[in-house]
């Protein structure tokens, strides 16, 4: 009767391996990141599907932006009304004023 003799078997090298305290710091520090960015994006996307604006698709984005320029539009529009209107105004008064002083350089009607 032959033996053979035992086998003893190898350790299998380890499925994971120690980490060091950066790398974990490192990790943890990527988790919490992706975390508060795609929690950040889900409360943007409901805040502003709760104004009316829906960015779930590029179309919705475009809408948005173009409503924005629309609104910037107006705001400059009203401002640039605001300064003509005050120039008009001023000229008025000083036509007005011109011609008093007019009138009274020239004399009653004859």
């Amino acid at each position: 009767m032959s033996r053979r003799p035992m086998q003893i078997p190898q350790p299998s090298t380890p499925r994971h391996r120690l980490v060091s305290t950066e790398e974990l710091n490192e990790l943890a520090e990527k988790a919490a990141e992706k975390a508060v960015e795609k929690i950040s994006n889900e409360v943007v996307r409901k805040l502003l599907l709760t104004c009316g604006q829906d960015v779930s698709t590029p179309e919705g984005v475009i809408e948005m932006q173009k409503d924005f320029a629309f609104v910037r539009a107006n705001r400059i529009g009203v401002a640039a009304m605001k300064s003509m209107g005050v120039k008009v105004v001023l000229g008025a008064i000083v036509t007005g004023i011109v011609a008093a002083v007019w009138a009274a350089l020239k004399g009653p009607p004859a």
